[in-house]
Protein backbone atom coordinates (compact mmCIF):
# COMPACT_ATOMS: atom_id res chain seq x y z
CA UNK A 1 0.00 0.00 0.00
CA UNK A 2 1.42 3.37 -1.02
CA UNK A 3 1.98 6.16 1.29
CA UNK A 4 -1.54 8.17 -0.05
CA UNK A 5 -3.34 4.75 -0.19
CA UNK A 6 -2.82 4.57 4.03
CA UNK A 7 -3.84 8.20 4.42
CA UNK A 8 -7.28 6.88 2.47
CA UNK A 9 -7.57 3.79 4.53
CA UNK A 10 -7.54 5.63 7.70
CA UNK A 11 -9.69 8.23 6.76
CA UNK A 12 -12.13 5.74 5.38
CA UNK A 13 -11.58 3.79 8.90
CA UNK A 14 -12.42 6.85 10.93
CA UNK A 15 -15.54 7.74 8.79
CA UNK A 16 -16.59 3.77 9.37
CA UNK A 17 -16.03 4.26 12.90
CA UNK A 18 -17.85 7.11 13.62
CA UNK A 19 -21.06 6.42 11.93
CA UNK A 20 -21.03 2.97 12.77
CA UNK A 21 -20.99 3.87 16.45
CA UNK A 22 -24.12 5.74 15.60
CA UNK A 23 -26.18 3.23 13.97
CA UNK A 24 -25.56 3.93 10.40
CA UNK A 25 -23.05 1.25 9.33
CA UNK A 26 -21.39 1.55 5.92
CA UNK A 27 -19.37 -1.47 3.75
CA UNK A 28 -16.00 -1.67 2.04
CA UNK A 29 -15.42 -2.70 -0.83
CA UNK A 30 -12.07 -2.71 -2.82
CA UNK A 31 -13.35 0.59 -4.72
CA UNK A 32 -15.25 2.68 -2.08
CA UNK A 33 -16.02 2.45 1.36
CA UNK A 34 -19.77 3.46 0.76
CA UNK A 35 -23.02 3.97 2.96
CA UNK A 36 -26.50 4.10 1.42
CA UNK A 37 -28.30 5.62 4.86
CA UNK A 38 -27.99 9.96 5.21
CA UNK A 39 -25.04 10.80 6.81
CA UNK A 40 -24.57 13.71 8.96
CA UNK A 41 -23.21 16.54 6.82
CA UNK A 42 -19.57 16.39 8.00
CA UNK A 43 -19.37 12.55 6.39
CA UNK A 44 -19.59 11.09 3.12
CA UNK A 45 -22.03 8.48 1.22
CA UNK A 46 -18.81 7.06 -0.25
CA UNK A 47 -15.02 7.18 -0.21
CA UNK A 48 -12.23 5.73 -2.85
CA UNK A 49 -10.23 3.32 -1.99
CA UNK A 50 -9.04 1.85 -4.77
CA UNK A 51 -9.53 0.35 -8.73
CA UNK A 52 -9.82 2.39 -11.86
CA UNK A 53 -11.88 5.28 -12.80
CA UNK A 54 -14.14 3.62 -14.64
CA UNK A 55 -14.63 1.05 -11.82
CA UNK A 56 -15.11 3.97 -9.22
CA UNK A 57 -17.58 5.71 -11.64
CA UNK A 58 -19.66 2.70 -11.78
CA UNK A 59 -19.81 2.21 -8.04
CA UNK A 60 -21.12 5.45 -7.71
CA UNK A 61 -23.77 5.03 -10.12
CA UNK A 62 -24.52 2.01 -7.94
CA UNK A 63 -25.13 3.84 -4.79
CA UNK A 64 -26.46 6.76 -6.28
CA UNK A 65 -29.42 4.59 -7.79
CA UNK A 66 -30.08 3.10 -4.32
CA UNK A 67 -30.47 6.88 -3.18
CA UNK A 68 -32.97 8.42 -5.49
CA UNK A 69 -33.84 11.73 -4.64
CA UNK A 70 -31.40 11.86 -1.61
CA UNK A 71 -28.50 14.08 -0.89
CA UNK A 72 -25.12 12.18 -2.08
CA UNK A 73 -21.50 12.84 -0.80
CA UNK A 74 -18.41 11.40 -2.32
CA UNK A 75 -15.14 12.12 -1.39
CA UNK A 76 -12.68 11.13 -4.33
CA UNK A 77 -9.61 10.84 -2.33
CA UNK A 78 -7.22 11.08 -5.60
CA UNK A 79 -9.00 14.18 -7.19
CA UNK A 80 -9.39 12.05 -10.26
CA UNK A 81 -12.59 12.05 -10.98
CA UNK A 82 -15.17 14.25 -13.09
CA UNK A 83 -18.59 13.58 -11.37
CA UNK A 84 -20.36 16.16 -13.06
CA UNK A 85 -21.97 13.84 -15.89
CA UNK A 86 -23.44 12.15 -12.91
CA UNK A 87 -25.55 15.22 -11.62
CA UNK A 88 -22.14 15.91 -8.79
CA UNK A 89 -20.81 18.95 -8.33
CA UNK A 90 -18.05 19.86 -6.04
CA UNK A 91 -18.06 20.78 -2.76
CA UNK A 92 -14.69 21.58 -1.73
CA UNK A 93 -10.85 20.67 -2.67
CA UNK A 94 -8.32 19.84 0.13
CA UNK A 95 -4.40 18.30 0.25
CA UNK A 96 -3.56 15.11 2.18
CA UNK A 97 -1.07 16.21 4.77
CA UNK A 98 1.51 13.88 6.43
CA UNK A 99 4.34 14.07 9.43
CA UNK A 100 6.96 11.23 9.74
CA UNK A 101 6.68 9.71 13.03
CA UNK A 102 8.39 11.91 15.94
CA UNK A 103 7.05 13.00 19.16
CA UNK A 104 6.76 16.79 19.31
CA UNK A 105 7.33 18.72 22.48
CA UNK A 106 4.24 20.62 24.40
CA UNK A 107 4.57 24.28 24.68
CA UNK A 108 3.67 25.45 28.92
CA UNK A 109 0.66 27.91 27.53
CA UNK A 110 -2.36 29.15 29.41
CA UNK A 111 -4.52 26.40 28.41
CA UNK A 112 -5.12 23.23 29.62
CA UNK A 113 -5.07 20.25 27.56
CA UNK A 114 -6.88 17.27 28.08
CA UNK A 115 -8.65 14.06 27.16
CA UNK A 116 -12.58 13.85 26.84
CA UNK A 117 -13.57 10.92 28.29
CA UNK A 118 -17.49 11.66 28.79
CA UNK A 119 -20.43 11.78 27.35
CA UNK A 120 -20.95 15.04 28.02
CA UNK A 121 -18.04 16.27 27.47
CA UNK A 122 -17.77 14.45 23.72
CA UNK A 123 -21.63 16.18 23.07
CA UNK A 124 -19.61 19.97 23.92
CA UNK A 125 -16.39 18.86 22.08
CA UNK A 126 -18.87 18.17 18.84
CA UNK A 127 -21.05 21.04 18.92
CA UNK A 128 -18.04 23.87 19.67
CA UNK A 129 -16.57 21.89 16.19
CA UNK A 130 -19.79 21.40 14.37
CA UNK A 131 -22.35 23.53 15.76
CA UNK A 132 -25.16 22.95 18.24
CA UNK A 133 -27.11 20.94 15.48
CA UNK A 134 -24.48 17.92 15.28
CA UNK A 135 -23.61 18.16 18.90
CA UNK A 136 -24.68 14.22 18.82
CA UNK A 137 -22.93 13.76 15.68
CA UNK A 138 -20.31 11.10 18.13
CA UNK A 139 -21.36 8.49 19.78
CA UNK A 140 -20.43 7.78 23.42
CA UNK A 141 -18.75 4.51 22.15
CA UNK A 142 -16.43 6.15 20.97
CA UNK A 143 -14.94 7.00 24.06
CA UNK A 144 -12.28 5.91 26.06
CA UNK A 145 -10.83 3.33 23.20
CA UNK A 146 -6.96 2.48 23.02
CA UNK A 147 -7.18 4.05 19.02
CA UNK A 148 -9.08 6.98 19.58
CA UNK A 149 -7.84 10.63 21.40
CA UNK A 150 -10.39 13.70 21.81
CA UNK A 151 -7.88 16.51 23.16
CA UNK A 152 -10.04 19.77 24.58
CA UNK A 153 -8.39 22.80 25.07
CA UNK A 154 -9.56 24.63 27.87
CA UNK A 155 -9.17 28.29 29.12
CA UNK A 156 -10.81 29.55 31.97
CA UNK A 157 -12.88 26.35 32.03
CA UNK A 158 -14.15 27.51 28.79
CA UNK A 159 -14.04 25.12 25.73
CA UNK A 160 -12.27 26.40 23.15
CA UNK A 161 -10.53 23.86 21.03
CA UNK A 162 -9.88 20.75 20.11
CA UNK A 163 -8.79 17.67 18.09
CA UNK A 164 -9.40 14.39 17.45
CA UNK A 165 -6.24 11.38 16.86
CA UNK A 166 -6.84 7.96 15.25
CA UNK A 167 -4.72 4.76 15.06
CA UNK A 168 -5.24 2.59 11.73
CA UNK A 169 -3.37 1.20 8.63
CA UNK A 170 -0.34 2.84 10.45
CA UNK A 171 -1.25 6.04 10.99
CA UNK A 172 -2.57 8.41 13.36
CA UNK A 173 -5.36 10.46 11.79
CA UNK A 174 -5.91 13.61 12.65
CA UNK A 175 -9.06 14.87 12.74
CA UNK A 176 -11.84 17.53 13.84
CA UNK A 177 -9.00 20.42 14.71
CA UNK A 178 -10.88 23.37 15.84
CA UNK A 179 -9.13 26.39 17.65
CA UNK A 180 -9.81 30.26 17.82
CA UNK A 181 -6.35 30.99 16.58
CA UNK A 182 -3.07 29.08 15.11
CA UNK A 183 -1.33 29.25 18.64
CA UNK A 184 -4.12 27.16 19.99
CA UNK A 185 -4.17 25.08 16.90
CA UNK A 186 -0.58 24.59 17.42
CA UNK A 187 -0.77 23.01 20.75
CA UNK A 188 -3.63 20.65 19.94
CA UNK A 189 -1.70 19.46 17.29
CA UNK A 190 1.38 18.54 19.11
CA UNK A 191 -1.26 16.68 21.59
CA UNK A 192 -2.40 14.74 18.70
CA UNK A 193 0.73 13.65 17.22
CA UNK A 194 1.90 12.85 20.82
CA UNK A 195 -1.61 10.60 21.30
CA UNK A 196 0.43 8.23 18.56
CA UNK A 197 3.64 9.17 17.74
CA UNK A 198 5.36 5.96 17.18
CA UNK A 199 3.44 6.20 13.46
CA UNK A 200 3.62 8.81 11.39
CA UNK A 201 0.50 11.49 11.21
CA UNK A 202 -1.76 12.43 8.37
CA UNK A 203 -5.11 14.16 7.53
CA UNK A 204 -6.21 16.60 4.70
CA UNK A 205 -6.52 20.68 4.58
CA UNK A 206 -7.85 23.19 3.23
CA UNK A 207 -5.50 25.98 2.05
CA UNK A 208 -6.62 28.42 4.13
CA UNK A 209 -6.26 25.57 7.61
CA UNK A 210 -3.44 23.85 6.55
CA UNK A 211 -1.05 26.66 7.87
CA UNK A 212 -0.23 25.06 11.80
CA UNK A 213 0.69 21.40 10.45
CA UNK A 214 2.55 22.88 7.68
CA UNK A 215 4.78 25.11 10.50
CA UNK A 216 5.29 21.63 12.40
CA UNK A 217 6.67 20.10 9.61
CA UNK A 218 3.73 18.60 8.13
CA UNK A 219 3.95 18.42 3.95
CA UNK A 220 1.37 18.22 1.55
CA UNK A 221 0.83 15.11 -0.18
CA UNK A 222 -1.76 14.96 -2.91
CA UNK A 223 -5.09 16.41 -3.80
CA UNK A 224 -8.79 15.31 -2.76
CA UNK A 225 -11.98 16.81 -3.58
CA UNK A 226 -15.39 16.16 -2.28
CA UNK A 227 -18.60 16.79 -4.57
CA UNK A 228 -22.25 17.01 -3.54
CA UNK A 229 -25.29 15.62 -5.68
CA UNK A 230 -28.17 17.37 -4.17
CA UNK A 231 -31.47 15.37 -5.71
Amino acid sequence: MDTISQFVANNAAWIHEAVSASGLPGEFTPVLWQNHHDMPPIFPNADTLGGTESEQLAAITALIKRRPGRVTVVKDAWARLDLTPLGFEPLFEAAWIYRNACPLAIPVENVGLERVTTAEGLRAFAAACNGEKLAGVYSHKLLNRPDIAWIAAHREGNLIGGVTAFLAHGMNGINNLFAPDNAIADGLIRAAVNAFPDVPACGYEGEDTAAPFLALGFQTMGKLRVWIRQT
